[in-house]
């Protein structure tokens, strides 16, 4: 289930764009560190959907719901709130939590079975493994480099 909904991620089962690099990731952090912030702090207040994303939302039992919401638990003016912030932070693909970290998507390549995305975690534990230098690679799995304190870049490859 986990893989799935990360590959969901990749724009609704279509290919949605290419991967950003390990610098242009670390140069959009740092210029967006406190718009960044304010997206971590309503995903917390959120805690009950397990990804959000600009047009589709999936909550803690596995339901996804189209966006702007019917009547539910996120109300229209918080999900237009997200999709300024997924614009102006620099993280389009919205974001995801799994295993009581964040992910804040940059960008995503694939489609529902395998893909590649790249990012932010934010994670009061550190991830693993961590880096020193992201490696682009064909591996399946996650990697993390640390950028400070709690926030991590990542790197996902999904087979």
């Amino acid at each position: 289930m986990r893989k799935f909904l990360w590959l969901l991620s990749c724009a609704p089962l279509l290919l949605a764009g290419c991967v950003k690099g390990e610098d242009a990731l670390v140069r959009n952090f740092h210029d967006h560190a406190a718009c960044l912030e304010e997206l971590r702090g309503m995903a917390q207040q959120d805690a009950h959907w397990v990804r959000i994303a600009k047009e589709f939302v999936i909550d803690d039992r596995g339901r996804t719901f189209p966006l702007p919401p019917p009547r539910i638990g996120l109300l229209r003016n918080r999900s237009a709130r997200y999709e300024a912030l997924f614009s102006s932070c620099g993280v389009p693909e919205g974001i995801q939590r799994d295993a009581g970290q964040i992910y804040f998507l940059v960008s995503t390549v694939g489609f529902a079975q395998s893909g590649r995305a790249t990012g932010y975690a934010y994670s009061r534990t550190p991830p693993g493994p961590l880096v020193t230098r992201l490696e682009w690679s064909r591996k399946e799995g996650r990697i993390y480099k640390r950028l400070r304190g709690n926030w991590y870049m990542f790197y996902l490859v999904s087979d």
